[in-house]
């Protein structure tokens, strides 16, 4: 028998391409599996019901309404007292959700100007507000430099903050109505 070298390399040669193309036809499988088939399967098995969609929608969009009650700028206010509505007066809002929440702004009355802080929430869509009012400032009868209590609620069918105000120098706030609207 004729052992050349050369054939035994040829030989090798051939079967280590065969293995070679054998393990390059296996790879190239697994990873059409993992990349085309096993996604398009799980797309398909996962296609959304139009019922579930439509509350996912109503929920975000039921979150974006609570985030867009909350815009800084001027608002118009009213409170009733011994039984009727006094207003509009104005204030400013600013809303600050990095800050945990924080109301800050200004505002003037009949009573005197006042300065806002407080917060508010954009899941439960109330406000709690402290309205400081500026000694020397307004009618020197009523303003002593009182603090008063807001808290309030969003209206959706109103579009509006209702609620009841209470103040540091009278003790009832049951009937003491406050509504702020966006002007």
């Amino acid at each position: 028998t004729n052992s050349n070298p050369s054939t035994g390399a040829i030989v090798a040669a051939i079967i280590g391409a065969s293995i070679g193309f054998v393990l390059l036809v296996c790879c190239c499988g697994i990873l059409c599996t993992i990349f085309i088939l096993i996604p398009s399967f799980y797309t398909r098995l996962k296609t959304p019901n139009p019922t579930v969609t439509g509350i996912h929608n109503v929920v975000a969009s039921a979150y974006r309404t609570r985030e867009s009650i909350f815009v800084p700028g001027t608002y118009a206010s009213y409170y009733s007292k011994n039984g009727s509505y006094r207003g509009p007066f104005y204030m400013t809002l600013g809303f600050y959700n990095t800050a945990g929440y924080m109301v800050y702004g200004k505002g003037k009355d009949d009573v005197a100007s006042y300065a806002i802080k407080g917060f508010y929430s954009p899941i439960t869509r109330r406000m709690g507000l402290q309205l400081h009012y500026q000694i020397g400032t307004g009618d020197p009868d009523q303003n002593i430099g009182q603090t008063i209590s807001v808290h309030v609620q969003w209206n959706e069918y109103k579009q509006q903050f209702e609620g009841n105000y209470y103040s540091s120098i009278e003790s009832t706030g049951k009937n003491n109505h406050f509504t702020i609207k966006r002007h």
